[in-house]
């Protein structure tokens, strides 16, 4: 049987919903998407593109950090944009 582990930033709606942050399934990690929240989940820099990536992938990070992961041994990423400023 293949080992499960999930992983949560602990925020508002995680839990009520079931929802988790990455899941690791054998030596490979599923990463959901990361919004550009705080520790309390408090969404951050409205209209500052730069600034919401940033804080974005500080998230990502942290989730692959606590499977001992970096950005380097990502294989694929996909992004969604709305409302890219011009």
């Amino acid at each position: 049987m293949t080992a499960i582990d999930s992983y949560s930033h602990d925020v508002s709606g995680e839990k009520e919903f079931g929802f988790a942050q990455a899941i690791k399934v054998g030596d490979t990690i599923y990463v959901s998407g990361q919004l550009s929240h705080d520790e309390q989940g408090n969404f951050l820099y409205p209209g500052d593109f730069n600034a919401q990536l940033k804080q974005s992938y500080a998230n990502f990070e942290k989730v692959l950090a606590h499977y001992g992961a970096t950005r380097n041994q990502v294989v694929s990423e996909t992004q969604f944009i709305v409302d890219l400023p011009r």
